[in-house]
């Protein structure tokens, strides 16, 4: 009766009673599906938002894409830059190995805004709370240098990366 939300039995799912930490950790994060995590939401005012309309096959992609990209769009949620920071969710820090290298993945998903923006280089993680990294990247950052040109995103992660808490 105690336990969390996500460990009690929600229905069953391809033929077997299932739970909602088996249905996220075993079914969907075992597709190797990074977008997946701006798709899940548990409720919390820091997740992704829910998306108006029900994720169909035929238009997958696109709304996969498209929910990475209003994620991210969203300062308050996926992603802001200001100065030389770059705030991320704590999504991209609990589940790094899952993006293929967290910088990688959000330059190829920013808006054209953050792509054209004059980025300020410079700055020092201050820690306040949040996970900060500074210098050439952040955590699970494997990309092999064909990254996406985009100065601004860059030039905020010479300064700092730090990682929103989720309430």
């Amino acid at each position: 009766l105690l336990r969390p939300v996500w460990r009690h039995s929600v229905g069953v799912v391809a033929g077997k009673e299932r739970t909602l930490h088996e249905i996220e950790h075993g079914i969907l994060r075992g597709m190797n599906e990074p977008r997946v995590h701006t798709a899940i939401v548990c409720a919390s005012v820091s997740c992704p938002d829910l998306r108006p309309e029900a994720f169909a096959p035929e238009r997958l992609e696109a709304q996969l894409d498209d929910q990475v990209r209003l994620f991210l769009g969203n300062t308050g949620k996926g992603m802001k830059i200001e100065a030389s920071r770059l705030y991320l969710s704590s999504i991209f820090k609990w589940f790094e190995e899952d993006f293929g290298g967290v910088l990688r993945f959000i330059t190829h998903y920013a808006s054209p805004l953050d792509q054209k923006a004059p980025g300020r280089p410079g700055g020092r993680p201050d820690g306040g709370g949040e996970r900060g990294y500074g210098g050439s990247g952040i955590p699970g950052d494997s990309s092999d240098g064909k990254r996406p040109d985009r100065p601004h995103i860059k030039a905020a992660v010479r300064g700092s990366v730090h990682f929103r808490e989720h309430h």
